[in-house]
């Protein structure tokens, strides 16, 4: 049985291809991030930039003149 941070990694990339520069990744700790950006590498078969990702409790979100900005 797979994971499910593996099945959404495999669908991430199966619909953007490796376009998420735009979207950060919150989890709830450091740990899930690292292993989801492991499954994504896995998904390719060249290089690619991880998303954004960051723990849920290291990081707070502000929406400032139409654009969220991550602190």
């Amino acid at each position: 049985m797979e994971s499910f941070l593996k099945l959404v990694a495999a669908d991430l990339y199966k619909h953007t291809k490796g376009n998420w520069h735009i979207q950060p990744w919150f989890f709830p700790n450091k740990r899930a991030g690292l292993f989801f950006n492991e499954y994504l590498a896995q998904e390719s078969d060249s290089p690619i930039w991880s998303p954004h990702t960051s723990a849920s409790a290291n990081c707070s979100v502000a929406f400032l003149r139409g654009k969220w900005v991550i602190r």
